[in-house]
């Protein structure tokens, strides 16, 4: 009940537990159920003024009105301001929602060390990345784009062979693998397989 964020349980999301994830809490800025109110935006700057943070969030979808909705959540937020000076605020996504209220290092991604050696893919990662393996897909000259799995060796070390049993390199354009950080951030690399070029990319 308080805004915030916390780890949920395995058997029910609404229940904190020892899932390594974070779940926010979360309210609609318009709707029938769950609709963001004047008190739970009060409560959320005297959870702020009394603990010293709060994570207030409200969402909608691409088909409702998002302007005035956004102008009515902002008005309540304007008037709760107002009746906590103390408590400074900033409007953020829900990444940098999270990373702020945890103190998580907004700027630490995954590395992941890449290297393709006759028709096999392998990856290294640190531990600071997040599940169960990076993300791997290749797209082939003919513009068809496939996903698969990675073997996996222990200690971080992934591979992917390429074969008649999977898929001929000689087939492909682009190789591209990306891993999430337990801290939010996001790494991607592209291998052109024209130029043999690793190409790093951080997603915003």
């Amino acid at each position: 009940m308080d805004w915030g964020t916390y780890h949920p349980s395995l058997l029910d999301y609404q229940t904190p537990g020892d899932l390594n994830r974070y779940i926010a809490r979360c309210r609609y800025s318009e709707g029938r159920v769950n609709r963001i109110t004047e008190e739970e935006v009060e409560q959320a700057f005297l959870q702020a003024s009394t603990t010293g943070r709060a994570l207030l969030s409200v969402m909608s979808h691409d088909h409702r009105r998002p302007q005035s909705e956004s102008t009515q959540f902002m008005n309540m937020v304007a008037v709760a301001a107002a009746a906590h000076p103390d408590v400074s605020f900033e409007y953020v996504n829900a990444r940098a929602g999270i990373q702020k209220y945890e103190s998580l290092d907004s700027g630490r991604n995954p590395v992941l060390d890449l290297r393709l050696e006759d028709g096999t893919l392998w990856v290294q990662t640190d531990e600071d990345m997040w599940g169960a393996q990076p993300f791997l897909c290749f797209r082939t000259h003919s513009n068809d784009y496939w996903h698969d799995n990675f073997d996996y060796h222990g200690d971080g070390l992934y591979s992917y062979t390429f074969d008649y049993l999977t898929v001929e390199l000689s087939a492909l354009d682009r190789i591209g693998v990306a891993a999430n950080g337990k801290n939010g951030g996001t790494t991607v690399h592209r291998l052109s397989l024209r130029s043999s070029a690793v190409v790093t990319m951080e997603a915003l």
